[in-house]
């Protein structure tokens, strides 16, 4: 029996040739083909929750999802995958940033959100210049769901770097956001970030903002709604 943290010999080679064959066509359909990479993936994932050491799979994972762009469930199972290792691997963090980065440029505006948010999950506070640049990209996404996500992780840059949130003016890019977005869910994360950076003296000291969020309400999911009478509230 393997212990955690070990690579399993005859597990680790199966799973390492399974991949490998499947990074070909072969005579298998794509229907076959999907279903197979995605019950490779799935063991993959379990040895990798039950402490066993899969990240010499790397290239053979990413290899195998990136074959097959449109399968969204591949590419969750491989962001999972990535984001796990990267952090406590060094020589894999660079790849895994370099792999979700190009995917913050897909098409697709789910595998964009979905590579936004995990490269901000990341949480390697050397490589968070790597983070930013997508970071402010998506908020300007011509997809809400890629500027909801955007909008988090600018807070989540700002627990690891405070500094960096401020000299690059994302509070600021947020902010305008909330006046020209729309889109209700965007404008909740928005108040839910600039609450928790700034809290609500603050916020309701900027008499501009609460003007906007005023004549915006109308248009803001409940959770937003509440945000702003709250805000509105203790000024």
């Amino acid at each position: 029996m393997s212990k955690r943290g070990t690579k399993p010999r005859g597990e680790f080679a199966e799973l390492s040739a399974q991949l490998q064959g499947l990074c070909m066509q072969g005579k298998r359909s794509n229907e076959e083909l999907r279903h197979a990479k995605k019950e490779a993936f799935k063991k993959v994932i379990n040895y990798m929750t039950l402490g066993m050491d899969m990240s010499g799979l790397f290239p053979m994972m990413t290899s195998c999802a990136n074959l097959s762009p449109d399968d969204i469930v591949l590419k969750k199972m491989m962001y999972l995958y990535i984001t796990h290792y990267a952090a406590s691997t060094p020589d894999l963090a660079l790849l895994a940033i370099n792999q979700l980065q190009k995917d913050c440029q897909d098409q697709d505006p789910t595998v964009r959100g979905l590579a936004l948010r995990s490269l901000c999950s990341l949480r390697i506070p050397n490589l968070l210049e790597y983070v930013v640049t997508p970071v402010t990209v998506g908020l300007d996404d011509r997809h809400p769901y890629v500027r909801r996500t955007a909008v988090m992780g600018v807070l989540k840059i700002w627990h690891m770097n405070p500094d960096i949130v401020e000299s690059q003016g994302m509070l600021q890019h947020v902010q305008a956001l909330l006046g020209q977005d729309s889109d209700p869910q965007v404008m909740a994360n928005g108040l839910t970030l600039l609450m928790q950076v700034q809290g609500v003296k603050r916020v309701v000291s900027n008499k501009a903002l609460m003007y906007t969020l005023m004549n915006r309400i109308k248009v803001g999911s409940s959770y937003s709604k509440s945000y702003s009478l709250q805000q509105q509230q203790h000024g």
